[in-house]
Parts: structure tokens; C-alpha cells; sequence
């Protein structure tokens, strides 16, 4: 099992559950926004960067952490969204690339650069492979060729968040099982 202890539970250990639970509900609704319509939802990612917001302070009240790194990935937040709100104001539509470095900044300030460095990772080899492989098809395939413009295959926002879930689930049961025993 989990070794939850339900009558030693801290509060400190409710409120990091809280925030886990704030946080996958933002990357879930953002992946599945992208999944269907290839954009991140602003509101949604509003949403996310709220509860990272929420996540640094309490963070630095309990002093569990360095105030240096977070507030690097706030001034990065804020530099990106500024260029983003200047890129919509001139384009009249937001940039899904910027969108997704906001969503990979929320992501650094929830699970952590080695889970969001290996999802960036683990998400742009499947796209290489996925890329790989549908040239090779329409080479061998000479009668007959697929023309699909690949940026609306690949969502970027929906393969990150997936990869991002599944690998900060997979630390947090391995710290919690593995590690404890």
C-alpha cells in the first residue's frame, strides 16, 4: 500500500495533497483541451499558474524551500506572459508555443525540473519518432501519400501534460514505495 497513516496524518501532508490534486486537475483539463482543439485554454492556464502561485507561497511560509529558485520561475511566468498578451494584442490570436512554456514553467514549479526535464524529453522523441516514421511511409509509399500538416498532429500541450502526469505519479510512487521501505 501507500503506508498512509490515517490517524497520524499531518496537515502538512493534507495541504501537499490538496495542491497535488489543484494541480493535476489544471494539466488534465489542459490536455484535454488540447487534445481536441490543438490550443490551451487561457482561463485553464490561469488556473494552473494560481495554484502554482498558491504552491510557492506556501512553500516558502512552511520554509521548506530556497525563495531563489521560485522566484526565477515567476519572473519567467511574468516575462512570458507579457510577451504573450504583446503577441495576441499584435496577432490577434495566442502563440501555442508560448502557451506551452507557460505550461512547462507550471510544470517546473509543481513536480520539479527532473520530471518536467524528462517529460520535454521523453515528448520530443516520440514526435522525432512519429515524424520518423511518417516519412518513411510516404516513401515507400509512392502510389499513394499522405499529406497531413504535422502541426496538427502533434499536441504538444496534451503529449506533455500526459508524459508529465504519468512520470510525476510514477516518482511519487516510487518515493513513497520503494524508497520508505
Amino acid at each position: 500500500g501507500l503506508k498512509i497513516d490515517v490517524y497520524n496524518l499531518q496537515i502538512n501532508t493534507i495541504i501537499r495533497f490538496g495542491f497535488l490534486i489543484l494541480y493535476l486537475v489544471s494539466i488534465f483539463i489542459i490536455s484535454g483541451i488540447d487534445k481536441e482543439y490543438r490550443k490551451i485554454e487561457r482561463g485553464v492556464l490561469y488556473y494552473g499558474i494560481t495554484v502554482s502561485c498558491a504552491y510557492i507561497i506556501y512553500l516558502c511560509i512552511m520554509d521548506e524551500t530556497s525563495i531563489y529558485r521560485y522566484v526565477m520561475y515567476l519572473v519567467t511566468l511574468i516575462i512570458l506572459l507579457i510577451t504573450d498578451s504583446q503577441y495576441q494584442i499584435k496577432n490577434a490570436n495566442p502563440s501555442y508555443a508560448l502557451e506551452v512554456l507557460v505550461l512547462i514553467v507550471i510544470m517546473l514549479i509543481n513536480t520539479g525540473e527532473f520530471v518536467t526535464v524528462l517529460s520535454v524529453v521523453i515528448v520530443l522523441l516520440a514526435i522525432s519518432i512519429a515524424k520518423i516514421i511518417y516519412y518513411i511511409r510516404n516513401a515507400l509509399n509512392k502510389s499513394r501519400k499522405e499529406y497531413k500538416k504535422l502541426t496538427e498532429i502533434y499536441k504538444f500541450g496534451y503529449l506533455l501534460a500526459i508524459s508529465n502526469i504519468m512520470l510525476f505519479i510514477g516518482q511519487l510512487i516510487y518515493n513513497n514505495i520503494i524508497l520508505l521501505r
